[in-house]
């Protein structure tokens, strides 16, 4: 997943579409969105700034957190 996607996504809603019994998000999936919009405005500073090392482990944080993002929901999925 690139950077211009994860600024477009919503990782709180992603998903919702399937799971409309249990629309609200996890505690666990709040914070790790809450973590990924902090990654995604550090991004953006780093960028700004031409940080270039900084952005690249910033991207690689941002992967980390999509995927455990992904994966609680899945989890959450699975328990309905």
């Amino acid at each position: 997943m690139n950077i211009q996607t994860l600024l477009l996504t919503n990782p709180l809603q992603e998903g919702a579409e399937k799971d409309q019994q249990n629309p609200s998000p996890s505690p666990l999936r709040i914070e790790l969105a809450t973590y990924r919009n902090q990654l995604l405005t550090a991004f953006s500073v780093a960028d700004i700034c031409g940080f270039e090392a900084t952005k690249m482990a910033l991207a690689e944080m941002l992967r980390e957190v999509e995927e455990e993002l992904r994966d609680v929901r899945k989890r959450e999925q699975q328990k309905l």
